[in-house]
């Protein structure tokens, strides 16, 4: 096909112009070639950093070793943790199970948090791995206090007593502290 026969400046228009559809057609061509294999390579990050859901669709279509494939979509959830977090955790809702670098995750989450905390908590609560929970949770709620602290609170009163909401509230009282309301901080410590 036209793929195998992939002439150098429709690689580098392909490259310029479509990462995202350079990436498989330049995997499809004879990969033998140094310059083809770089070229399928540059075009694989790039199309990470123009369209990573799209690469994250994709990662098994292209002929990548295990190691490889592992840091390319280790690069593609960082990437999408940092352009857009929303768009990184409706695609770990849609995929569960998926293995995520957890820096990526809480990067999501906490960016998500200072926008619409409730969001962040309702992924967390619904999508996230039973064993993060607890700690996105604790990673959000300094900034939900911040952005929102009568809907963090009411969010704390909500929760049944147990070691989790005692974990919440310690992390507010320290977070009170930091920003020098001690008053309020010793007023909400368990007893």
């Amino acid at each position: 096909g036209e793929a195998a026969v992939l002439a150098p400046a429709a690689a580098r228009h392909w490259l310029n112009q479509a990462p995202a559809t350079a990436a498989p057609r330049l995997f499809a061509a004879d990969l033998t070639n140094p310059a083809r294999k770089a070229a399928a390579m540059v075009a694989v990050e790039r199309m990470i950093v123009s369209d990573p859901i799209r690469f994250l669709g994709d990662p098994d279509k292209l002929p990548l070793d295990a190691a490889a494939a592992s840091r390319l979509r280790d690069n593609a959830f960082g990437q999408l943790a940092f352009a857009n977090p929303p768009a990184l955790l409706d695609w770990l809702a849609a995929h569960p199970g998926t293995a995520v670098p957890g820096d990526a995750v809480k990067h999501a989450v906490k960016r998500l948090a200072e926008t619409d905390a409730g969001r962040a908590l309702q992924w967390i609560q619904s999508s996230a791995p039973g064993e993060t929970a607890a700690g996105l949770t604790g990673e959000i709620f300094p900034v939900w206090l911040l952005h929102d602290r009568y809907a963090a609170v009411a969010f704390l009163e909500s929760l049944p007593a147990g070691t989790g909401r005692d974990a919440l509230i310690h992390l507010l009282a320290a977070a009170d502290l930091e920003m020098k309301d001690g008053i309020f901080a010793a007023n909400v410590l368990p007893e």
